[in-house]
């Protein structure tokens, strides 16, 4: 009995021993495996630039072609400013075939933008709320979503800018103003170093600089030529300031008095209460005949009558000259028409008495 139970002792350390030998040599070999190091890849400090690298084409293309669909028409008046404005070729921004938009002024060109600002934006905040990254590609607009961004979020500045580029090139091209601009300085010349008033053409270049009323009515249809022509005229009316009151009509105009005439003269006033009269007469006493073309046969006869008044309704300091001539047509057989009657009336600015 007491043999089985040394065996038994025995067998349990025995066991013991083993298992601690094995632990002991699983822990040594955990200790001395080496695990090879694994290369690391860095990762780029910097990003590549927009213009340059892949990235500039990194946007949701569908996205954007869905708002640039039946849009771009939008865009295509400012185009040319946007190219101005960043320095760049004009085909850069828009591409081959590419054709403006025309207009027949400035003013046309204001009101149908003006119209399409709601559309602008609109697109500008679809381009907010559906496309996160709207990156310069560097591309034509067609594929550069950052030319849709820049004209649709600033798109009062770039309205201005294409309006007034109209009027700059309108300007340099009209004929128009070109021979206006020339007459006003042959008037400055005239009035300046001969002290000369009167009208030679059929604009009254004096009467536009001196009465804003005048010069309104005779631009109301070339507006956009205001910013060309107010500076021109405010000159004419300073040199009329300094000589215009000792500018005076000769009485030679006045020495000859027709009831008949003087009434279909003074006609002409709108209103006959505003208007004081100096002096009305005739410069001649009695009827002249102008002939036809071959000089051959009577067309009518004529006397020239004028009057020299001081209108308070005017919005000018001067008094005016009107003229006109009174006729009366050829009848036949030496005889003339007994109805009579005026042609068109002119006037010209003077002094006061």
């Amino acid at each position: 009995m007491e043999d089985e139970i040394k065996m038994k002792k025995l067998s349990l350390l025995t066991l013991a021993f083993l298992f601690s030998t094995c632990f002991s040599q699983t822990v040594v070999a955990q200790i001395t495996i080496k695990v090879p190091d694994i290369p690391r890849v860095k990762k780029a400090t910097t990003e590549p630039s927009r213009a340059e690298g892949s990235d500039a084409g990194q946007y949701d293309k569908d996205e954007f072609g869905r708002i640039k669909w039946g849009n771009t028409q939008y865009l295509d008046p400012y185009l040319e400013c946007y190219a101005k404005k960043h320095n760049l070729e004009l085909i850069k921004v828009t591409g081959d075939a590419f054709s403006a938009p025309g207009y027949n002024n400035a003013s046309e060109m204001k009101q149908a933008l003006q119209a399409e600002l709601p559309k602008l934006a609109e697109i500008a905040s679809l381009l907010k709320s559906k496309l996160q990254s709207r990156p310069n590609t560097s591309l034509n607009y067609h594929e550069n979503p950052a030319i849709w961004e820049e004209i649709t979020f600033n798109r009062d500045e770039y309205l201005k800018c294409a309006v007034g580029e109209k009027e700059s090139l309108r300007a340099s091209e009209s004929v128009w103003l070109r021979a206006h601009l020339e007459n006003i300085a042959k008037k400055q010349k005239q009035v300046d170093e001969q002290g000369d008033m009167s009208s030679a053409t059929n604009d009254n270049y004096l009467m536009y600089a001196v009465s804003a009323r005048a010069r309104a009515k005779w631009m109301s249809d070339a507006m956009e030529f205001k910013a060309n022509l107010d500076p021109v005229l405010d000159a004419l009316a300073a040199s009329a300031a300094k000589r215009m009151p000792a500018y005076k009509p000769l009485v030679a105009a006045f020495q000859f008095r027709d009831p008949v005439a003087e009434k279909l003269l003074m006609n002409y006033f709108k209103n006959s209460a505003t208007v004081k009269v100096h002096r009305i007469g005739l410069d001649t006493a009695g009827w002249q005949i102008q002939k036809d073309n071959y000089n051959l046969l009577p067309s009518y006869r004529y006397k020239t009558a004028y009057a020299y008044v001081r209108d308070s309704s005017d919005d000018h300091p001067y008094c005016r000259v009107v003229r006109a001539t009174i006729k009366q047509d050829y009848a036949g057989g030496g005889r003339y028409s007994t109805q009579t009657y005026r042609s068109s009336a002119m006037e010209d600015l003077f002094g006061c008495p």
